[in-house]
């Protein structure tokens, strides 16, 4: 919801680009945002930085044993991409590139704001429609199971790549490695235009949501009681979700490395696939279609609509829980294979050996899944499309509304508090949890 009051905000009919456009001119591009166009640039906007992470990880867990050799033996770009640095890619951008097409294929909120009519809709929002508008359950049941089945056929291929997202051990993060290809003229100039493609498609966004926040709307939201309650009510899901997604992700990997280890019950291996099967269980069934189910099972036996706080939270606890098992699945597993045997034999067990061993081990991991859980939960859309009601808002529900009423000056206020909101979570719960140098 908040990326696209910026994105509209830069290529829409009134934004930067069209202006631009017309000062030269030229048509510009502000036609065709809304539809596929849109939501496919609102896709990159999400997921570009996504996968930078995953492939900073993959390439920081290059040992440092290569980049000495790469320059003993004189390689250039070519050869550095393809003999170092391609390897550590390859492994995990399989996963990497079925988790951003799962993403995108269970959107709601920008196909929602950005869809533009039935040409650029997704299931998502198909279910969305026939349970909310046209109230045809029968029909959002039959989407639903189909986008059920599409989603677990894709995690079922998913399940054979490798899920980690961290470094590995001994891996050089802070800058210190020799690479013999920095010195090299054409890689400079892809670096180059990469940061100013970046730039324009992730940066531009979020200076014009900060730009277009800044104005006397921004001064008199504080005084209405709505906002207040909506911040409120934003603010509590996003610390219980944290909370209770690193509970979880925890129990999971613990789980796991459990089955996985050869010095607990390394036999039993072959279940740590369904493990990662359940953990990704979100991305099979995504807010809309968990409301839609919670919604039959629900109704007769209990008010859905009072019970909308805890559907919420368990949506942005499902909505967060893949990341954050695969934020700390690696460096858990690391840890156990490195400190079991030393633990037993010194007779370290329970909340001791959490203190002492798995907590500073994989604080930096831990804090990034909290941040990110929190992050995530502040902008999420999903069950508050259909339970969203006078008596329960969130900041996204109270921007789309503000949206759809053509209240463009309010709405752009409160994407910039959402924004706000959305860095401080991130940057003080990593900070908090995942201690001083969490971002390294």
């Amino acid at each position: 919801t908040v990326a696209v009051v910026g994105i509209v905000s830069v290529w829409g009919r009134a934004g930067w680009v069209s202006d631009a456009a017309a000062a030269l001119g030229v048509p510009g591009p502000g036609a065709a945002l809304y539809g596929l166009p849109g939501v496919l640039l609102a896709h990159v906007f999400f997921n570009a930085p996504l996968m930078a992470r995953i492939f900073h990880a993959a390439l920081a867990g290059i040992p440092d044993g290569r980049w000495r050799l790469a320059a003993q033996l004189g390689m250039g770009g070519h050869e550095v991409w393809r003999f170092v640095e391609w390897p550590a890619i390859r492994r995990v951008a399989p996963g990497a590139c079925g988790l951003v097409f799962l993403l995108c294929f269970t959107s709601f909120a920008l196909v929602l704001m950005l869809g533009g009519g039935p040409r650029a809709s997704t299931l998502e929002v198909a279910i969305y429609e026939a349970a909310r508008l046209d109230f045809d359950l029968g029909r959002a049941a039959t989407l639903s199971l189909l986008q059920l089945a599409i989603c677990g056929l894709v995690l079922l291929v998913l399940a054979r790549f490798p899920t980690e997202w961290t470094a590995g051990r001994g891996a050089a993060t802070r800058g210190g490695r020799i690479r013999p290809d920095r010195a090299e003229l054409g890689g400079k100039f892809a670096d180059a235009a990469t940061a100013f493609v970046v730039v324009g498609i992730v940066a531009a966004p979020l200076a014009a949501i900060i730009s277009g926040g800044v104005r006397t709307e921004l001064l008199a939201l504080p005084g209405e009681a709505v906002f207040r309650a909506a911040l409120m009510t934003s603010t509590a899901l996003a610390i219980a979700s944290a909370g209770i997604t690193c509970a979880l992700a925890w129990a999971i990997c613990e789980a796991r490395r459990t089955l996985v280890l050869p010095t607990r019950l390394g036999r039993y291996a072959g279940f740590a696939g369904l493990i990662d099967l359940a953990s990704a269980i979100y991305l099979a069934v995504p807010a809309i279609v968990f409301g839609l189910g919670a919604f039959l099972a629900l109704r007769g036996a209990a008010d859905t609509f009072a019970l909308a706080p805890l559907l919420a939270l368990s949506a942005n606890v499902l909505l967060s829980l893949p990341f954050a098992v695969r934020a700390l699945q690696g460096r858990l597993s690391e840890s156990g294979a490195r400190h079991d045997r030393l633990c037993a034999s010194l007779g370290i067990t329970g909340w001791t050996r959490l203190r002492l061993i798995e907590f500073p081990v994989t604080r930096r991991e831990l804090g990034f899944a909290a941040a990110l859980s929190a992050a995530l939960s502040v902008g999420d859309l999903g069950v508050i499309a259909l339970f969203g009601s006078d008596s329960f808002r969130t900041l996204p529900w109270l921007l789309y509304q503000r949206a759809g009423r053509y209240q463009s000056d309010e709405a752009a206020a409160i994407a910039l508090v959402l924004l706000a909101l959305s860095l401080v979570f991130f940057i003080g719960i990593e900070r908090l949890v995942g201690g001083r140098h969490a971002d390294r």
